[in-house]
C-alpha cells in the first residue's frame, strides 16, 4: 500500500506559487502607435519625396504589421517592408498646397500622416512682348508678359504687374494695354514675384500712316480700351485715326442747333449699303436707340446737330451734289423727299402699290430711279425725268411686275429689290441669296428678265429667267476697270470658295456683271476669313468696295476692314480692325 506523508504548510505553499508561474504566460504586446517620418517636407509640384512607416507595441518594440499608405494630392506607392519598416515613395501633384501623406496600419487601423506643402516653381525671369515698340500718340498696343522658371519654361497663372517709367508718355493698364499720351520714350516694366521684365515704347507726334496694302500677312487684333467720346486713338498695327463718335448709353445728347436727347444703348450708322454721308461730306446720319430715334452729326467734327426728321435712319441721302441735303424716304403707298434742315417734303409720289420703309441701296448713282416692292411685286418710279419726258412734278412709274413666279425650283420669297447703279436694271434678290436680273425698259420702266448666257455660272434658276450667281451682303456699284459696267459685290454664296469656276479661282468676295452675269474673284481664297458685309457706298471712291470680315484668329483679315480693288488684280487696302 502507498503510504501517504504529511507535508508541511509552507512546503506546500511554495509549490504551489512554483506550479502557477509554471503554467501561466505573459501577454502578447499590442500595437499602440504608427509613426510616419519625416513629419514634414516641401516640394515643388512634380517633385518625389520618401516617407517611412514604422508600429510601434506598447513596450516600444517594433510591431509586425502590414501597411497601406494614401495621399490628399499627389500619389504615394509602397515600395518595400523591412524589418517593420515600411517605406512609401511619394510624387506630389501640380497643385501647390497643404496636402497629407497617410500611413494606416492592418490590423487594427492605426493611421499616422506628414504634412507636404507644395509651393510653386519661383518666377526666374519676365519676358514682355513686344519688347519695343513705336506709336503715334493716341495710339495703343497691348503688352504681354511671360513667366519662366530656372531652365527657360513657360509658368503658366502668375500675375503680373505693370508700371510705366514716364506716365506723361504712355500709360499702361493692369492687363498691359499701352496708351500713348505725348511724344516721348517710355519703359514699360511688368514685375512678376519679383522679377522683371520690359519693354520701350517710343511715341512719336505722328497722327497715323497710310493702310497695310500687302494682302498676304496674318495680323493679330490688338486689345484696345474703350475710347472717349470724340477722343480720337490710333490703334495698332494700322495705325489709322479711330473716334468714338456715340457717347455713353442713358447719357445727355446736346445739339448744336438746341434741344438735347438721350444717347441709347445701339446707336450707329443703319447698314453696309446705305451711304452714311450726304453727298458733300457735311452730314452724317445715325440710327438712335434712345431719343430722338435719328441723329443729324457734322460730318467732320461729329458734333450732334439735331434731330432728323422722325426718319428713323431707315430713309436714303440723294447721292447728287444738287440735291445734297434731300433725303429719299417711302412708307406704304407714298414715297418722298424731304430737306433735313427744315424737314419739309421737297417732292413726293403717289405709289400703285404699299412698299416698305427700309428702301435698301436706295437710288440709282444718279439719284434719278429707285425701285420699290411688296412681297411679290416691284415696279420702278422716275424721281427726275430728263427730255423727252416731262419733268417733275410729272409723275413717272413704271408697271408693276409679279416675281411671285420667279421659275427658282429653291423658291421665290422676297429678301430685297434694287436699282442698279446705272438705273439700266433692277435686281430680285430672294431669301437664300439668289438673285434675278430684270431689264428696265428706257421708254416704259417695264419689267422683264433679262436672259443671261447658259455659260454664266449661277447655282440657282435658269440662265432664261436671268439668274446669276448667288450672293450674300451684297451692294450695287458701277465698275471703271470694265467701262462702267454695272456689276453687284458680295459674298461668294454658292460653295465655290477655294474651288474653280470658269478658269477663276474662288474667293470670298465676288463680283457679278449684271449685263452677263460674268464673274470675277476679287480675293484669293488662300487662309482667307469669310467675309461678312460688302459696301459701295463710297461714291467719291470709284473702282473699290469695302469689306468687313468675320472675326477668325489665323487667318487673313480676321475681323478687318478691307478695300478691295474691283479690277480683279487682288489688291487691297487694310485699314482697322
Amino acid at each position: 500500500m502507498v503510504r501517504v506523508l504529511p507535508v508541511p504548510a509552507a512546503v506546500l505553499a511554495a509549490v504551489l506559487l512554483a506550479c502557477a508561474r509554471a503554467t501561466s504566460t505573459d501577454p502578447t504586446p499590442t500595437v499602440s502607435s504608427l509613426v510616419v517620418s519625416p513629419k514634414a517636407v516641401t516640394l515643388l509640384p512634380n517633385q518625389v519625396a520618401d516617407f517611412t512607416a514604422v508600429a510601434f507595441t506598447s513596450t516600444g518594440d517594433t510591431a509586425q504589421v502590414s501597411v497601406t499608405w494614401s495621399a490628399t494630392s499627389g500619389a504615394i506607392t509602397d515600395t518595400a517592408t523591412s524589418g517593420g519598416r515600411h517605406y512609401g515613395h511619394y510624387k506630389a501633384g501640380s497643385d501647390t498646397g497643404t496636402f497629407k501623406v497617410i500611413a494606416t496600419s492592418h490590423p487594427g487601423g492605426l493611421a499616422d500622416n506628414a504634412t507636404v506643402t507644395l509651393t510653386a516653381v519661383p518666377v526666374v525671369s519676365v519676358v514682355v512682348t513686344p519688347a519695343s515698340v513705336s506709336l503715334p500718340v493716341g495710339g495703343a498696343v497691348q503688352l504681354s508678359a511671360t513667366t519662366k522658371d530656372s531652365a527657360g519654361n513657360v509658368l503658366t497663372g502668375r500675375r503680373a504687374t505693370w508700371a510705366s517709367s514716364n506716365t506723361t508718355v504712355a500709360a499702361v493698364s493692369g492687363s498691359g494695354l499701352v496708351t500713348v499720351v505725348a511724344a516721348g520714350v517710355a519703359t514699360i516694366t511688368a514685375t512678376s514675384e519679383g522679377e522683371n521684365g520690359i519693354a520701350t515704347v517710343t511715341a512719336t507726334a505722328s497722327i497715323g500712316r497710310g493702310p497695310i496694302t500687302d494682302p498676304g500677312i496674318v495680323l493679330t487684333e490688338p486689345t484696345v480700351a474703350k475710347p472717349a467720346f470724340l477722343s480720337p486713338i490710333y490703334p495698332t498695327p494700322f495705325n489709322p485715326k479711330v473716334m468714338r463718335i456715340v457717347g455713353e448709353p442713358a447719357t445727355t445728347v446736346t445739339m448744336t442747333a438746341g434741344g438735347s436727347g438721350t444717347w441709347g444703348s445701339d446707336v450707329r450708322h443703319h447698314y453696309s449699303d446705305d451711304q452714311p454721308w450726304n453727298a458733300d461730306g457735311t452730314l452724317l446720319m445715325l440710327q438712335n436707340s434712345g431719343s430722338p430715334s435719328d441723329l443729324v452729326l457734322d460730318g467732320n467734327t461729329y458734333q450732334v446737330i439735331s434731330g432728323g426728321c422722325n426718319d428713323g435712319g431707315y430713309g436714303r441721302w440723294h447721292p447728287s451734289l444738287t440735291h445734297a441735303y434731300e433725303r429719299v424716304k417711302a412708307y406704304g403707298t407714298q414715297l418722298w423727299w424731304y430737306d433735313i434742315r427744315t424737314c419739309v417734303t421737297t417732292r413726293s409720289w403717289t405709289l400703285p402699290i404699299a412698299a416698305p420703309g427700309d428702301i435698301e441701296m436706295g437710288p440709282s448713282r444718279d439719284g434719278r430711279f429707285m425701285a420699290l416692292s411688296s412681297a411679290t411685286q416691284v415696279f420702278v418710279v422716275d424721281m427726275d425725268p430728263q427730255p423727252p419726258f416731262a419733268p417733275y412734278p410729272s409723275q413717272r412709274l413704271g408697271p408693276v411686275y409679279d416675281f411671285s413666279n420667279c421659275g427658282a425650283t429653291s423658291g421665290c420669297t422676297l429678301d430685297w429689290t434694287q436699282v442698279s447703279a446705272s438705273g439700266q436694271y433692277v435686281i430680285v434678290h430672294f431669301e437664300g441669296d439668289w438673285q434675278q436680273v430684270l431689264d428696265v425698259d428706257p421708254n416704259t420702266l417695264a419689267l422683264t428678265p433679262r436672259p443671261m448666257p447658259a455659260a454664266a455660272p449661277r447655282c440657282n434658276g435658269t440662265a432664261a429667267q436671268g439668274f446669276i450667281y448667288d450672293l450674300g451682303h451684297p451692294d450695287v456699284t458701277l465698275n471703271p476697270f470694265d467701262n462702267n459696267e454695272d456689276v453687284i459685290i458680295g459674298q461668294e454664296h454658292c460653295g465655290n470658295i477655294g474651288k474653280t469656276v470658269n478658269g477663276r479661282l474662288m474667293g470670298g468676295v465676288v463680283l457679278v456683271r449684271l449685263r452677263d452675269g460674268a464673274v470675277t474673284a476679287l480675293t484669293d481664297p488662300t487662309n482667307e476669313t469669310y467675309p461678312y458685309h460688302i459696301s459701295a457706298r463710297n461714291l467719291d471712291r470709284p473702282g473699290w468696295v469695302y469689306v468687313t470680315y468675320w472675326p477668325s484668329p489665323g487667318k487673313r483679315f480676321s475681323d478687318e476692314l478691307v478695300a478691295v480693288k474691283l479690277d480683279g488684280s487682288g489688291s487691297v487696302e487694310r485699314y482697322a480692325h
